[in-house]
């Protein structure tokens, strides 16, 4: 059901990057606040995995109440770039659950677009949202978005994320990736 990671592989660049950056195992745990669950890195290099308790001990340290996710985003317009891709169609719906003033779905893709709004639409017949076609590199579409709708809180998931992709079209990755979110920020400054 879920992809099978090599935690061997993947700590084999763990190392690269923290040897490199010169981050020790020490103030991955301090940075984390694991207290007594194993680092990271360790898991990583498949030494001392961790056992059933370590995980449950790491579960209660992220335990979410979704009563107080509810109160910070209910009475409030959300906006969500990348709303038609993976990551941000799941944001709409589970944005949609939590009371939500106004949902604003930002996308240049048509087709995924009109797609989740046939889906809201018939999942949650009370949800006020509004589609909007645009494209985050584009700073006159985010300032028309901005001004109508007044967003109080942003999810930008609007980027290129297949990463051998990209490596072979880098501009197209800039422009969205960097200079989008650039973008959106900007206008989240403003």
């Amino acid at each position: 059901m879920f992809p099978t990671i090599n935690l061997k592989e993947t700590g084999i660049n763990l190392h690269r990057i923290m040897d490199k950056r010169g981050i020790t195992p020490k103030d991955i745990k301090e940075f984390l606040n694991l207290g007594s669950i194993q680092t990271v890195y360790n898991w990583c290099n498949g030494l001392n995995m961790p056992t059933v308790d370590n995980l449950y001990a790491l579960s209660q340290l992220l335990q979410i109440s979704i009563d107080e996710i509810r109160k910070r985003f209910s009475d409030n317009v959300i906006l969500v770039t990348g709303a038609a891709g993976s990551i941000g169609s799941e944001l709409c719906r589970q944005l949609a659950q939590l009371n939500v003033k106004k949902l604003v779905l930002f996308d240049n893709a048509e087709t995924p677009m009109h797609n989740i709004r046939l889906e809201l639409e018939d999942t949650y017949p009370n949800l006020k949202f509004v589609p909007v076609i645009g494209d985050v590199r584009s700073v006159d579409r985010l300032d028309f978005v901005f001004r109508e709708h007044r967003p109080s809180v942003v999810f930008h998931a609007a980027a290129y994320k297949h990463v051998p992709l990209m490596e072979e079209n880098p501009c197209e990755a800039v422009h969205v990736n960097v200079i989008g979110s650039k973008n959106v920020a900007d206008k989240c400054l403003q």
